[in-house]
């Protein structure tokens, strides 16, 4: 606990304010400036007003986000590109410095990058693709689930067999793959409209005038608000801009993973189903098991031996993620103890499903901040 909780605490006793005792318990879960705002709401009005109209809003405007959920989606893609961008440009122009290349060298350079990583991608997507025809053919979703269960059938053991309905599971896992699969491609034709008009527009606008877009958010601010929004914007950017790069570095580095296992093992359309894996890691808890299912089903669909070094290679590719990435590289990057995330998580599946999963710590992360930002500006103007 920091000193500038145990002070609060010591007022607490001494006021002897009611609920103390209460006040004392929770001080052991909540950050310090969550009791520095139940200290400060206890004795001014003002704070108060100020934070609620504030929460209010914030919740107004989420909620509004939410209800579009496809283009709150795009929005946060399209953000999400911006700061790949502006990365991919970093390290692009620290390849072309170590080269010492400039003029018309510099851009056959770029272009050149530009078309090999482009064709390679295009060429191993495309194979992949091809491999997955050839697996599936022409048969209907039963006949998949029911080739790849007979497939599993001669491997599982009879003692097993008897205690747990494998063709059941098989049944039920091949039919959330499938039910999956129809519901993104039915979402995927308003997704790329919206896309395709919105991402370019927020590309564009930040790339040529997000200097000016941010001073005139500043401007629009009164006065005595206008440094503490000015630090609020910034550790928003700031937090959320680790959070997501952690997220993004989490899911690559497990897509890598994947896509080397099942390559090695000879699993048809391993690129596909490798990325898939990884992206699918996103979703805390549930994503790892969703992105497992159509890699065992393939694997089954060849044969019983490819589906358990698949499954080996997904948990290998857990383990590294539960001991490796998030204690040592993502937990750095997002400040927020573990007990908190996974709360944060649970709420955010039971009132928004899936995408309350994804989206419940970054919602937080704003909220905390702007929040203790108001509060702060708020106590320094009423004293």
């Amino acid at each position: 606990m920091s000193a500038g909780t145990e002070g609060l605490l010591v007022q607490i006793r001494q006021r002897g304010l009611p609920g103390s005792r209460l006040a004392l318990f929770f001080s052991m879960f909540i950050n310090d400036w969550i009791l520095s705002v139940v200290m400060a709401l206890s004795t001014e009005n003002g704070v108060w007003k100020g934070v609620s109209i504030v929460f209010f809003f914030l919740t107004a405007i989420f909620s509004l986000l939410f209800y579009l959920k496809t283009t709150f989606v795009v929005v946060v893609l399209g953000f999400l590109i911006i700061a790949v961008r502006y990365k991919l440009a970093h390290t692009h122009a620290q390849g072309k410095k170590k080269l010492h290349l400039t003029g018309w060298k510099a851009t056959v350079y770029s272009w050149s990058m530009v078309i090999f990583w482009s064709l390679l991608i295009l060429w191993l997507l495309s194979s992949s693709v091809n491999q997955l025809t050839d697996v599936f053919g022409k048969a209907s979703n039963d006949q998949v689930i029911a080739k790849a269960y007979l497939g599993a059938k001669d491997a599982i053991p009879e003692s097993l067999a008897s205690l747990i309905d494998f063709e059941s599971i098989f049944k039920q896992a091949g039919a959330l793959m499938f039910s999956l699969l129809s519901g993104f491609l039915s979402g995927l034709t308003a997704f790329l409209f919206q896309g395709v008009l919105i991402i370019p527009l927020m590309v564009y606008m930040f790339t040529k005038r997000g200097d000016a877009i941010r001073d005139r958010l500043y401007e629009l601010a009164p006065a005595k608000f206008r440094k503490s929004v000015h630090v609020a914007l910034s550790k928003v950017a700031n937090d959320l801009s680790d959070f997501f790069s952690a997220k993004l570095l989490e899911s690559f580095v497990i897509g890598v993973i994947c896509c080397t296992g099942f390559f090695l093992f000879g699993l048809k359309g391993w690129l596909l189903l490798g990325a898939l894996a990884g992206f699918l890691n996103i979703i805390p808890f549930l994503g790892p098991i969703i992105g497992a299912i159509p890699a065992v089903i393939i694997g089954l669909l060849q044969h019983p031996i490819i589906a358990v070094w698949v499954l080996i290679t997904i948990v290998v590719a857990q383990l590294v993620d539960s001991l490796y990435l998030i204690p040592f590289m993502i937990s750095g990057k997002v400040r927020m103890e573990p007990l908190v995330g996974i709360f944060l998580v649970v709420v955010g599946s039971q009132v928004l499903g899936i995408m309350g999963m994804i989206f419940a710590i970054p919602v937080y992360i704003i909220y905390n901040i702007i929040l203790r930002e108001t509060y702060r500006a708020l106590v320094r103007i009423y004293g």
